[in-house]
Protein backbone atom coordinates (compact mmCIF):
# COMPACT_ATOMS: atom_id res chain seq x y z
CA UNK A 1 0.00 0.00 0.00
CA UNK A 2 3.11 2.17 0.79
CA UNK A 3 4.47 1.64 -2.65
CA UNK A 4 1.09 2.58 -4.00
CA UNK A 5 1.36 6.02 -2.17
CA UNK A 6 4.69 6.89 -3.48
CA UNK A 7 4.08 5.79 -6.47
CA UNK A 8 2.28 8.96 -7.24
CA UNK A 9 4.26 12.42 -6.57
CA UNK A 10 1.75 15.09 -5.07
CA UNK A 11 0.86 16.97 -8.23
CA UNK A 12 -0.42 13.75 -9.72
CA UNK A 13 -2.18 12.72 -6.62
CA UNK A 14 -3.91 16.18 -6.23
CA UNK A 15 -4.37 15.70 -10.47
CA UNK A 16 -6.38 12.37 -9.73
CA UNK A 17 -7.84 14.04 -6.88
CA UNK A 18 -9.94 16.91 -8.41
CA UNK A 19 -10.16 15.24 -11.74
CA UNK A 20 -12.23 12.31 -9.92
CA UNK A 21 -14.20 15.04 -7.80
CA UNK A 22 -14.78 16.68 -11.38
CA UNK A 23 -15.99 13.60 -12.64
CA UNK A 24 -18.42 12.49 -9.73
CA UNK A 25 -19.94 16.55 -9.43
CA UNK A 26 -20.86 15.97 -13.09
CA UNK A 27 -22.62 12.51 -12.19
CA UNK A 28 -24.35 14.25 -9.39
CA UNK A 29 -25.17 16.91 -11.18
CA UNK A 30 -26.67 15.35 -14.05
CA UNK A 31 -30.38 15.49 -13.28
CA UNK A 32 -30.62 19.40 -13.47
CA UNK A 33 -29.33 18.95 -16.88
CA UNK A 34 -32.24 16.26 -17.89
CA UNK A 35 -29.44 13.71 -17.77
CA UNK A 36 -29.33 10.21 -17.21
CA UNK A 37 -26.74 9.32 -14.27
CA UNK A 38 -24.66 6.84 -16.17
CA UNK A 39 -22.29 4.77 -13.72
CA UNK A 40 -20.85 3.53 -16.63
CA UNK A 41 -19.73 6.69 -18.14
CA UNK A 42 -18.18 7.40 -15.03
CA UNK A 43 -16.16 4.58 -14.59
CA UNK A 44 -14.99 5.41 -18.24
CA UNK A 45 -13.98 8.85 -17.79
CA UNK A 46 -11.83 7.50 -14.56
CA UNK A 47 -10.45 5.13 -16.51
CA UNK A 48 -9.40 7.15 -19.18
CA UNK A 49 -7.66 10.17 -16.50
CA UNK A 50 -6.15 6.93 -15.03
CA UNK A 51 -4.28 6.16 -17.81
CA UNK A 52 -3.22 9.76 -19.26
CA UNK A 53 -1.11 10.39 -15.73
CA UNK A 54 0.46 7.04 -15.84
CA UNK A 55 0.95 8.06 -19.57
CA UNK A 56 2.81 11.67 -18.34
CA UNK A 57 5.08 8.91 -16.02
CA UNK A 58 6.35 7.30 -18.93
CA UNK A 59 4.65 3.96 -17.27
CA UNK A 60 4.01 0.74 -20.08
CA UNK A 61 1.51 0.27 -18.38
CA UNK A 62 -0.58 3.26 -19.19
CA UNK A 63 -1.62 1.69 -22.57
CA UNK A 64 -2.81 -1.60 -21.21
CA UNK A 65 -5.06 0.90 -18.95
CA UNK A 66 -5.75 2.97 -22.14
CA UNK A 67 -6.82 -0.22 -24.11
CA UNK A 68 -9.33 -0.77 -21.59
CA UNK A 69 -10.57 2.97 -21.66
CA UNK A 70 -10.71 2.84 -25.95
CA UNK A 71 -13.29 0.35 -25.82
CA UNK A 72 -15.44 1.40 -23.38
CA UNK A 73 -15.30 4.71 -25.15
CA UNK A 74 -15.90 3.32 -27.96
CA UNK A 75 -19.25 1.75 -26.70
CA UNK A 76 -20.35 5.22 -24.96
CA UNK A 77 -19.47 6.75 -28.89
CA UNK A 78 -21.57 4.31 -30.69
CA UNK A 79 -24.67 5.34 -28.66
CA UNK A 80 -24.42 9.04 -28.93
CA UNK A 81 -23.84 8.65 -32.61
CA UNK A 82 -20.29 9.64 -32.60
CA UNK A 83 -19.56 6.54 -34.81
CA UNK A 84 -16.09 8.28 -35.94
CA UNK A 85 -15.34 8.34 -32.29
CA UNK A 86 -15.97 5.07 -31.74
CA UNK A 87 -13.77 4.19 -35.32
CA UNK A 88 -10.62 5.97 -33.98
CA UNK A 89 -10.57 4.36 -30.43
CA UNK A 90 -11.07 0.83 -31.78
CA UNK A 91 -9.41 0.68 -35.05
CA UNK A 92 -6.76 3.57 -34.65
CA UNK A 93 -5.88 4.25 -30.70
CA UNK A 94 -5.40 0.41 -29.64
CA UNK A 95 -3.01 -0.54 -32.31
CA UNK A 96 -1.38 2.36 -31.91
CA UNK A 97 -1.25 1.47 -27.88
CA UNK A 98 -0.67 -1.98 -28.51
CA UNK A 99 2.48 -0.91 -31.11
CA UNK A 100 3.49 1.35 -28.38
CA UNK A 101 4.17 -1.20 -25.47
CA UNK A 102 6.11 -2.99 -27.76
CA UNK A 103 8.38 0.22 -28.29
CA UNK A 104 8.68 1.94 -25.20
CA UNK A 105 9.15 -2.21 -23.73
CA UNK A 106 12.11 -1.77 -26.07
CA UNK A 107 13.50 1.77 -24.43
CA UNK A 108 13.22 1.68 -20.91
CA UNK A 109 15.56 4.23 -19.47
CA UNK A 110 17.99 3.26 -16.14
CA UNK A 111 14.96 4.90 -14.41
CA UNK A 112 12.58 2.19 -13.30
CA UNK A 113 9.04 1.76 -15.03
CA UNK A 114 10.41 4.98 -17.12
CA UNK A 115 10.37 4.77 -21.14
CA UNK A 116 13.37 6.75 -22.73
CA UNK A 117 12.39 9.96 -24.64
CA UNK A 118 13.46 10.37 -28.75
CA UNK A 119 14.47 13.16 -30.41
CA UNK A 120 11.33 14.03 -32.98
CA UNK A 121 12.05 13.56 -36.61
CA UNK A 122 10.21 16.62 -37.73
CA UNK A 123 10.62 16.36 -41.47
CA UNK A 124 9.19 12.29 -40.63
CA UNK A 125 6.53 13.16 -39.00
CA UNK A 126 5.68 15.81 -41.43
CA UNK A 127 5.23 13.68 -43.57
CA UNK A 128 3.13 11.28 -41.84
CA UNK A 129 0.59 13.78 -40.83
CA UNK A 130 0.05 14.61 -44.34
CA UNK A 131 -0.99 11.30 -45.10
CA UNK A 132 -3.13 10.97 -42.17
CA UNK A 133 -4.62 14.25 -43.79
CA UNK A 134 -4.61 12.58 -46.99
CA UNK A 135 -6.68 9.38 -45.43
CA UNK A 136 -8.95 11.57 -43.69
CA UNK A 137 -10.90 12.62 -47.04
CA UNK A 138 -11.94 8.37 -47.34
CA UNK A 139 -13.05 8.68 -43.49
CA UNK A 140 -15.34 11.61 -44.32
CA UNK A 141 -17.26 9.94 -46.95
CA UNK A 142 -17.30 7.02 -44.32
CA UNK A 143 -18.93 8.95 -41.42
CA UNK A 144 -21.03 10.70 -43.94
CA UNK A 145 -22.42 7.52 -44.96
CA UNK A 146 -22.80 6.73 -41.58
CA UNK A 147 -24.33 9.91 -40.76
CA UNK A 148 -22.11 11.08 -37.99
CA UNK A 149 -23.08 13.87 -36.30
CA UNK A 150 -20.86 16.82 -36.68
CA UNK A 151 -18.92 14.70 -39.43
CA UNK A 152 -16.47 17.10 -40.15
CA UNK A 153 -15.17 18.10 -36.49
CA UNK A 154 -15.24 14.27 -36.60
CA UNK A 155 -12.97 13.74 -39.29
CA UNK A 156 -10.48 16.49 -38.12
CA UNK A 157 -10.67 14.26 -35.15
CA UNK A 158 -8.96 11.34 -36.58
CA UNK A 159 -6.24 13.09 -38.27
CA UNK A 160 -5.09 14.49 -34.92
CA UNK A 161 -5.40 11.45 -33.37
CA UNK A 162 -3.72 9.27 -35.90
CA UNK A 163 -0.93 11.90 -35.51
CA UNK A 164 -0.51 11.87 -31.72
CA UNK A 165 -0.76 8.22 -31.88
CA UNK A 166 2.33 8.15 -34.08
CA UNK A 167 4.41 10.29 -31.88
CA UNK A 168 3.14 8.41 -29.32
CA UNK A 169 4.78 5.26 -30.59
CA UNK A 170 8.04 7.03 -31.64
CA UNK A 171 8.06 8.19 -27.73
CA UNK A 172 8.01 12.14 -29.17
CA UNK A 173 7.72 14.35 -26.02
CA UNK A 174 5.01 16.29 -28.22
CA UNK A 175 2.46 13.44 -28.43
CA UNK A 176 0.66 14.83 -25.33
CA UNK A 177 0.27 18.12 -26.99
CA UNK A 178 -1.32 16.71 -29.99
CA UNK A 179 -3.80 14.95 -27.99
CA UNK A 180 -3.96 18.08 -26.01
CA UNK A 181 -4.85 19.53 -29.17
CA UNK A 182 -7.24 16.42 -30.36
CA UNK A 183 -9.18 17.81 -26.63
CA UNK A 184 -10.26 20.87 -28.82
CA UNK A 185 -12.59 18.99 -31.03
CA UNK A 186 -13.77 16.60 -28.37
CA UNK A 187 -15.10 20.04 -26.77
CA UNK A 188 -16.32 21.34 -29.82
CA UNK A 189 -18.33 18.24 -30.28
CA UNK A 190 -19.87 18.10 -26.85
CA UNK A 191 -19.93 21.49 -26.71
CA UNK A 192 -22.37 21.92 -30.12
CA UNK A 193 -24.57 19.49 -28.88
CA UNK A 194 -25.27 21.43 -25.79
CA UNK A 195 -25.53 24.68 -27.76
CA UNK A 196 -28.01 22.54 -29.92
CA UNK A 197 -30.07 22.36 -26.77
CA UNK A 198 -28.90 19.09 -25.48
CA UNK A 199 -27.98 19.64 -21.83
CA UNK A 200 -27.58 16.28 -20.76
CA UNK A 201 -24.09 16.57 -22.51
CA UNK A 202 -22.69 18.99 -19.94
CA UNK A 203 -21.10 16.39 -17.79
CA UNK A 204 -19.65 14.76 -20.84
CA UNK A 205 -18.44 18.25 -21.60
CA UNK A 206 -16.85 18.70 -17.80
CA UNK A 207 -15.40 15.40 -18.46
CA UNK A 208 -13.64 16.11 -21.47
CA UNK A 209 -12.16 19.87 -19.77
CA UNK A 210 -10.32 17.41 -17.03
CA UNK A 211 -9.31 15.41 -19.86
CA UNK A 212 -7.41 18.45 -21.50
CA UNK A 213 -5.99 19.58 -18.27
CA UNK A 214 -4.48 16.33 -18.01
CA UNK A 215 -3.41 16.08 -20.83
CA UNK A 216 -1.23 19.38 -20.78
CA UNK A 217 0.39 17.75 -17.55
CA UNK A 218 1.34 15.01 -19.71
CA UNK A 219 2.66 17.21 -21.85
CA UNK A 220 5.05 19.54 -19.67
CA UNK A 221 6.44 15.83 -17.61
CA UNK A 222 7.27 14.94 -21.32
CA UNK A 223 9.02 17.92 -22.02
CA UNK A 224 10.85 17.61 -18.02
CA UNK A 225 11.72 14.23 -18.69
CA UNK A 226 13.62 15.00 -22.33
CA UNK A 227 15.50 17.54 -20.83
CA UNK A 228 16.51 15.04 -17.62
CA UNK A 229 17.51 12.45 -20.45
CA UNK A 230 19.26 15.32 -22.30
CA UNK A 231 21.93 15.79 -20.06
Amino acid sequence: MKRFLQYFNYREWTLLFFSYMAIVASFCVAPFFQADRSVFSVFTSMIGILGVILIAKGDVVSHYVYIVFSILYSLMSIATHYYGEAIIYLFVMIPFHISSIISWKKNISDTPREVEVQRTDWKKSALIAVCFALLSIPFYHLLKYLSTDNVVISTLSLTTSCFAGYLMFKRSRFFSAVFAADDIFLLLLWGIKIYMGEYQFIPTLINVVVLTVNDTYSFWCWSKRYLKQKK
